[in-house]
């Protein structure tokens, strides 16, 4: 992996233990993390903001456009009565609930949950990649 900081221009760490190193370091300093975000958030102006995101919609149309007709597809079978939305979270009693899609293919298949369990539920399982070997000596990852 390239990395512009470093004299080689090369990473230590391929991409996807870079990944993976990253997503454990942000699951064990969920507040260094948050106050982290919070300040890049407010550096980037809102111009480059918009522009990144039409950027990822046109490199990412199809994904795009499935999101968005699934959410359209719910929303029309909520309004119409062929899909019922439940009163509080399928895992605790908020009442401001999420619809989940596992597979945006199958847009009806929706669950019910709160913006709480829906962050843990897209951020639960961090896999380590194939043939990944952990070497506690070596590691520059607070463990």
């Amino acid at each position: 992996m390239k990395n512009k900081s470093k004299p080689d221009g090369l990473q230590v760490t391929c991409r996807k233990c870079s990944k993976y190193f990253s997503k454990l370091w942000q699951t064990r300093n969920p507040e260094k993390f948050r106050t982290m975000m919070a300040k890049f958030q407010r550096e980037i102006p809102m111009e480059k903001k918009v522009a990144y995101h039409k950027k990822w919609r046109y490199a990412n149309r199809d994904k795009s456009r499935i999101m968005h007709s699934t959410h359209a597809l719910v929303a029309r079978a909520i309004k119409d009565g062929r899909l019922i939305k439940p009163e509080h979270c399928e895992k605790c009693e908020n009442t401001n609930i999420h619809g989940h899609h596992d597979n945006y293919l199958k847009p009806l298949e929706v669950q019910w949950i709160c913006a709480l369990h829906h962050k843990n539920m897209k951020h639960k399982y961090y896999e380590k990649p194939r043939g990944f070997q952990y070497n506690k000596q070596t590691s520059n990852v607070e463990l």
